[in-house]
């Protein structure tokens, strides 16, 4: 998130607060994740998996995770929030709840259409600057789908982690004689193909369309802009990664494997 926000020129908009708030969302964006999905937890009832607290109808882990943030932020044992006014805190509280709920990836093409609009705005006007929450949101969107554009063997690591995760859910399923989620079957489903398809129908679109709003400037005489990288490093690593994939099969995969696999009887 700090990188995509300093790269973007983001960062440098942001007050103390904003920042912190951002910052707080990245880290808390995923808290107390069960480690399977939304979906998975509304079939089966939060609560006879152990998560009587997941009482929400939709985004019911991101709206988990963002209540247990600001549960944690708001004791008084712990006092990150002491000395805001009770504007500054419901301001505090709103941003970093949107935040955490735009990684809710039912509303993926919502932030494809949001970075659209905006291209089409400052095609018109390229002094245009976006609204900041919603560039924080997209940070912290852009950051949670981020492993595609990371150096290849770190990226596979990630791949082989979030399959992990996707076929551990799907053998629960299988179990309990629930369907097996499209994306969690271990036996029909290919974790190359399954990162092939994350990558072309969301990851690249999603970064092409960010590196386009957030083109680099560079500081020349006349540049009425703070100067910014801009994200073409980032999309020309994960354009690199997508071709790797083309000629890796899952063993391949494997091999950027420096854990302890989880196989089917764990």
């Amino acid at each position: 998130t700090n990188a995509l926000a300093t790269c973007t020129g983001t960062m440098a908009r942001l007050d103390a607060w904003e920042r912190f708030g951002m910052l707080s969302a990245a880290l808390c964006h995923d808290l107390e994740h069960p480690g399977v999905t939304s979906a998975f937890l509304s079939r089966m009832g939060a609560s006879a998996h152990g998560y009587k607290n997941l009482i929400f109808r939709d985004a019911l882990l991101e709206k988990h995770h963002a209540l247990s943030a600001l549960k944690l932020m708001c004791d008084r044992d712990v006092g990150i929030l002491e000395g805001l006014s009770s504007a500054q805190y419901y301001q505090f509280r709103s941003s970093v709840s949107k935040m955490i709920l735009a990684t809710d990836m039912t509303r993926h093409f919502e932030y494809i259409n949001h970075l659209k609009e905006f291209s089409a705005r400052r095609d018109e006007d390229p002094a245009v600057e976006m609204d900041k929450q919603l560039a924080m949101e997209l940070m912290v969107k852009c950051a949670d789908a981020s492993n595609a554009i990371k150096p290849a063997e770190v990226a596979r690591r990630w791949t082989l982690r979030v399959t992990d995760e996707f076929f551990l859910q799907g053998d629960a399923e299988r179990d309990m004689g629930m369907e097996v989620s499209p994306t969690c079957d271990r036996f029909s489903k290919s974790r190359v193909d399954l990162q092939i398809g994350f990558i072309d129908h969301l990851a690249a679109p999603l970064f092409t369309l960010l590196a386009a709003a957030f083109p680099p400037v560079r500081n020349e005489p006349g540049e009425t802009q703070p100067p910014r990288e801009g994200l073409d490093a980032l999309v020309a690593q994960l354009r690199h990664n997508r071709a790797s994939y083309d000629h890796c099969t899952d063993l391949d995969l494997e091999k950027a494997r420096d854990w302890e696999d989880v196989g089917v009887d764990q």
